[in-house]
């Protein structure tokens, strides 16, 4: 199961071919083109919504990029707790708040967090979107453990930026020097 199935579970489509996939998404639009993707997507807002899905009914599941999203985590964090098999495994990725480029950004002035009494300013809402908040690594580390997650793995990625100036070139480079200064985080966790 994925919420979140943008990229992930395009790359897991097509080079498992003979695995099950399901997605969960609230908004109507990607509903829509996922369903012309050929992919399973049920409608669920996480935030307020259990998972239509049995206990223990899967051996994976990707919470990718949308934790960030949620004014409260904790609901989703307990759904998926409830569906993923004993010994399946839950990926966990999500924006390191303390990362290079967001300290870039908030030197210049930029938020990535979405202020809905502030008037926006061109058509994004926060420096990635919609974002209602951002952890550190330790935060992050802490909400899932303290959620009955087991951290096996923890993994610092770099975001593909879409401006490639020579700032942010110096910032990839230096993150690499320094994974926790990435702008990602990803954890693969077990379910205690």
């Amino acid at each position: 199961m994925n919420q979140g199935f943008h990229r992930p579970y395009t790359v897991l489509k097509e080079r498992f071919k003979d695995i099950e996939l399901q997605a969960v998404e609230v908004d109507e639009t990607r509903i829509a083109m996922a369903i012309s993707r050929g992919i399973n997507v049920v409608k669920v807002d996480v935030e307020k919504e259990k998972l239509p899905f049995s206990d223990n009914s899967f051996d994976m599941v990707l919470f990718t990029e949308v934790m960030e999203h949620l004014s409260n985590p904790l609901l989703i964090l307990s759904e998926i707790k409830r569906v993923v098999k004993p010994a399946g495994a839950v990926i966990v990725s999500t924006p390191n708040a303390v990362g290079l480029f967001g300290r870039y950004n908030h030197l210049f002035g930029c938020t990535p967090y979405y202020i809905p009494f502030l008037p926006v300013r061109g058509s994004r809402k926060g420096q990635y979107g919609d974002h209602r908040f951002e952890l550190t690594i330790s935060q992050c580390k802490d909400l899932l453990e303290k959620n009955g997650y087991k951290i096996e793995k923890a993994v610092f990625s770099r975001m593909n930026h879409k401006r490639r100036g020579i700032i942010l070139k110096i910032i990839e480079r230096l993150a690499l020097l320094k994974p926790s200064w990435s702008d990602i985080m990803i954890f693969k966790c077990k379910v205690l």
